[in-house]
């Protein structure tokens, strides 16, 4: 039996060890839950918007949700998980750009994005008139209330390990992108 007693004690100061000196260990793992809640978050999202009939020109067209700027918390591939899925009966495709220069190109060349997701600071590389053109039929989620104060609609605000919807009233009245009311009712307004 004492042999097993040592085991035990060698088990448990191990497995402390491990957990408090490892911070970066916990750290990254919970960076990927939040991630993963995230994206789990962006695609709920696109099942309570309603765009205008004329984003879609046919019935099986894709609902593409964009992510703007360099992905270092690894959204892009928890946002895959989601194309295997339909949102309101569209198949979802996932495109990333990593400058707005980019996305610029893509919004004129092929109609666009429908939901985009703003990462970082490029954001803040996009004029009054760029982002107000894309408001028009792009739901635009960020990741800060900066983000609501410079044009965007919605903020996915991590408070405490749960993720708050804040809307921003005023860019949604200016856009053709409608929010359903349940929606709106889980949501904070800026």
């Amino acid at each position: 039996m004492p042999i097993c007693r040592v085991c035990y004690f060698r088990f448990i100061l191990f497995a402390l060890g491990a957990v408090f000196l490892c911070p970066s260990v916990n750290a990254a793992s919970s960076v990927a839950k939040q991630t993963k809640l995230t994206a789990a978050v962006i695609y709920q999202i696109s099942r309570f918007v309603s765009w205008p009939e004329s984003t879609f020109s046919h019935q099986g067209d894709v609902l593409l949700i964009c992510v703007l700027g360099k992905d270092r918390s690894g959204l892009l591939p928890q946002l895959q998980h989601f194309t295997s899925r339909k949102s309101k009966g569209r198949s979802i495709k996932i495109q990333s750009f990593r400058t707005s220069n980019e996305l610029l190109e893509k919004q004129s060349v092929a109609g666009g994005c429908h939901i985009l997701f703003s990462m970082n600071g490029e954001w803040d590389q996009l004029s009054d008139s760029e982002i107000q053109l894309l408001r028009q039929k792009t739901l635009l989620i960020g990741r800060t209330r900066d983000f609501l104060k410079g044009g965007g609609m919605l903020a996915l605000i991590l408070v405490k390990s749960k993720i708050n919807i804040v809307i921003n009233p005023d860019a949604l009245e200016g856009s053709d992108v409608k929010l359903e009311s349940r929606l709106r009712v889980l949501a904070k307004t800026l």
